[in-house]
């Protein structure tokens, strides 16, 4: 686990995000950075891995 120090207005800022979205502010945390490192090419898209067909299903339509 990471800590982030928020100042004040960072931290009120998250919690009125996070009241919109629905969403816990650790949620809206991890979302919005989550998001940025996919932006930045850090990460692959996390819609893309799990639309991804595994190879076993690849596989198996080879067979079939």
């Amino acid at each position: 686990m990471i800590t982030v120090p928020l100042r004040e207005d960072e931290k009120q800022a998250l919690i009125r995000l996070a009241g919109w979205k629905r969403r816990h502010p650790r949620e809206q945390a991890a979302f919005l950075l989550r998001q940025e490192l996919e932006r930045l090419g850090l990460l692959e898209s996390a819609t893309k891995v799990e639309s991804a067909p595994s190879a076993t299903r690849q596989e198996e339509g080879r067979h079939a």
